[in-house]
């Protein structure tokens, strides 16, 4: 199983498309239900996919358009289920750069430690802000702990272009970390992939 998030009240989560890639079938699993969910539409180029489920989502994440450099963060998600455990894990960081690998514009580099299993969480950044999606992380020996994630002005750009709805975050202080994980439980799903 993998990661994804509520991105409004309408029944949809983000994941990545790697995620869902080779599913025949797919659930969710939030902090109260497993439900049954579907493809809504794929994007392998920018490793990003939106998924539909039948039951309404009153919890959701809002999006930053406008990220710190220097940020700290917390990745959410559910790595390594068979290893670690089911329930919900996060880790926390902060962001080291802009770019992805060699420079690469759509995405920014972590060092919140994010494992298999993390791909499609969020990223958050300390205002509550959604500033990335995760989806990989570096395993040459040379450059560990560092993690990658879409940028959040990419992930809002597919989502209008898809017409899903979504929400900038307005708050412009720090929030509690503690809080700001209570939140994320709410919004935060499991992606389980039948093949």
């Amino acid at each position: 199983s993998c990661s994804g998030f509520f991105v409004n009240t309408k029944r949809y989560p983000y994941t990545n498309n790697h995620v869902v890639v080779s599913c025949k079938s797919g659930w969710l699993h939030d902090y109260e239900s497993t439900e049954p969910a579907s493809i809504v539409d794929k994007l392998p180029v920018n490793d990003l996919a939106i998924v539909k489920i039948e039951k309404d989502t009153p919890n959701f994440a809002k999006f930053s358009n406008s990220i710190n450099p220097v940020a700290d963060v917390m990745a959410l998600g559910f790595p390594r289920g068979d290893l670690l455990g089911e329930e919900i894990k996060r880790t926390k960081g902060s962001i080291s750069s802009l770019s992805g690998i060699k420079g690469d514009e759509f995405s920014l580099q972590h060092t919140a430690l994010i494992q298999k299993g993390n791909s499609g969480g969020p990223l958050v950044d300390s205002k509550g802000s959604i500033v990335g999606v995760n989806y990989a992380k570096f395993t040459d020996d040379d450059l560990q702990g560092i993690g990658l994630a879409i940028k959040s002005i990419n992930t809002i750009e597919y989502l209008g272009n898809q017409a899903v709805d979504f929400e900038l975050n307005s708050n412009d202080k720090d929030v509690d970390w503690t809080k700001i994980f209570e939140d994320a439980t709410k919004y935060t799903v499991r992606v389980i992939c039948l093949r």
